[in-house]
């Protein structure tokens, strides 16, 4: 009776014992990874048609954040909306996340800007004419 009850003790602290230390891990594993940054739009390797778009994204454990060097900011959901302003051709962004370990994290987006082609503006002007000139009759 006496094995029995100790073994029971035991088999409950293990799982006590495994029950903290998932807490602790899933506690401290934003500590452990880092910032994280997500770009929603818009998508690596996109083809863009306006020279200017909204680069929006998320981030989670970030202290400090910035778009090619320049300091941008989220909102208190770590949510950011940054206007950006295209070459023609091909365009590389570099965002860069920082925490407060110092810690960083760089994402590159790949984007290429190409004027969209006017269909609605004429190249040409087209001109009109009417006759008023009056077929001979076969009677």
């Amino acid at each position: 009776m006496f094995r029995q009850r100790t073994r029971i003790t035991a088999v409950l602290t293990i799982i006590i014992l495994i029950g903290i230390g998932w807490y602790i891990y899933f506690e401290a594993r934003g500590l452990l990874t880092g910032p994280i940054i997500t770009v929603t739009e818009p998508h690596n390797g996109s083809l863009i048609h306006t020279p200017s778009f909204m680069l929006i994204g998320e981030t989670e454990r970030v202290a400090h954040l910035s778009l090619n060097g320049r300091q941008i900011f989220t909102d208190i959901d770590g949510v950011f909306n940054e206007k950006v302003l295209l070459l023609p051709g091909y365009n590389i962004l570099h965002i860069e996340a920082r925490d407060r370990f110092e810690r960083t994290t760089l994402q590159t987006l790949e984007l290429i800007y190409e004027e969209q082609p006017d269909f609605l503006t004429p190249t040409s002007t087209a001109t009109t004419s009417t006759s008023t000139e009056t077929l001979p009759s076969n009677q």
